[in-house]
């Protein structure tokens, strides 16, 4: 019961989104306004619609490091290792300790994933 309320409090909060940026044509969206919908789109498992929110939030803000990290996880998801492997080779050398551990786990997840 827990999981079907949550469930549905997501997909409310998604229809939400999806009004506000039909009105709006997302064009006054921040990098962080579509990141933060495209980990409620993630966590849903919804993996083209969030790479779809994680690229416009990289179009906005192309160095930003977690949703580069966040798509790749995406890619990796749909099976597109090459996509993945790209955009961890753009990452800066020097990450926080956060970012780090998120890096290992795509690379961990690339580890068992069949090549694309």
């Amino acid at each position: 019961d827990a999981v079907i309320g949550l469930r549905r409090a997501v997909e409310e909060r998604l229809t939400q989104l999806t009004l506000r940026a039909t009105k709006s044509d997302g064009l006054a969206w921040k990098a962080d306004d579509w990141g933060n919908w495209g980990k409620i789109e993630t966590r849903l498992e919804r993996w083209t619609e969030a790479a779809a929110k994680f690229e416009r939030a990289l179009e906005l803000d192309p160095t930003h490091v977690r949703y580069k990290l966040l798509l790749a996880s995406v890619r990796t998801e749909q099976q597109n290792t090459d996509e993945a492997k790209r955009l961890l080779s753009e990452l800066p050398v020097k990450l926080s300790a956060d970012e780090e551990s998120q890096r290992r786990s795509v690379l961990a997840k690339l580890a068992t994933t069949s090549p694309t």
